[in-house]
């Protein structure tokens, strides 16, 4: 009985995480899940919010307002406007506080993770 109770159970244990590999491989056909990361991300970065109603596409990420290309291989670096050295999500945070107007507390509300 005892034996055939663990059978039972290994053998569900296998189902579910073949069952797991499936739709893991299904994701992963329709294209790369950090993908939707990505989008979000854009989303994000073109979205007017704030107080200010504006964008963060005038954020400097350090190559320029807007720049985003080769920005986070850079970072932590000094920007001179905060007068400290920032990484990328110190630096999105001073953005949202400067250019979109939102308070510290609504800027780290959501994190970038």
């Amino acid at each position: 009985m005892a034996l055939a109770l663990q059978l039972r159970i290994n053998v569900s244990a296998e189902s579910t995480s073949l069952e797991g590999s499936n739709v893991d491989k299904e994701l992963i056909e329709d294209g790369n899940p950090a993908e939707f990361r990505v989008m979000r991300g854009e989303e994000l970065w073109h979205k007017k919010s704030g107080a200010n109603n504006t964008s963060l596409e005038q954020c400097d990420l350090g190559k320029g307002p807007g720049v985003i290309k080769g920005a986070y291989v850079e970072l932590p670096k000094y920007f001179n406007d905060a007068n400290k050295v920032m990484d990328i999500e110190q630096r999105l945070i001073f953005c949202r506080t400067k250019i979109q107007g939102l308070t510290h507390e609504q800027a780290i509300s959501i994190p970038f993770s």
